[in-house]
């Protein structure tokens, strides 16, 4: 099987070289367009809520969505992370991935959320198509 098709959970997680405090200032000024993505979205019943394990009482939402961040010496996308509830999103939430290198297997990010399988799909997108700055992966019942 191909690096890049692998399940990016799989993938190691390391620092990005964004600073830490550069990360926090721009999570704090992304996550709340993120946050109003998430409450769109399930206005739209676009993001079900699962019970994850169930009788946990940890409500979890499918699917994800990402924003592309271009800033001066912070290029990358900040993503949902895997097992959240993304329709009440909260900062601790979400993922700065910078890069990702698909032959070593290491994603290179900030934050203490969990890439969600779709983390590669979302970086494809915005290498592809590079005008893009959000990407949205849904459910719909």
């Amino acid at each position: 099987m191909s690096n890049n098709t692998r399940d990016p959970r799989t993938f190691s997680v390391l620092p990005a070289s964004l600073d830490e405090a550069v990360f926090e200032a721009l999570r704090d000024r992304y996550v709340p367009s993120m946050a109003k993505i998430g409450e769109e979205l399930a206005q739209l019943k676009a993001l079900p809520l699962n019970e994850e394990p169930p009788g946990s009482g940890n409500w979890v939402t499918s699917g994800n969505y990402s924003i592309r961040c271009n800033e001066p010496g912070a290029h990358g996308f900040f993503i949902t992370g895997s097992g959240v509830n993304k329709t009440r999103l909260e900062k601790e939430g979400v993922l700065f991935v910078e890069r990702i290198d698909y032959d070593a297997g290491i994603i290179y990010a900030h934050g203490t959320a969990r890439p969600s399988r779709e983390t590669l799909v979302h970086d494809l997108a915005y290498q592809q198509f590079l005008d893009t700055n959000v990407v949205l992966h849904t459910h719909d019942r």
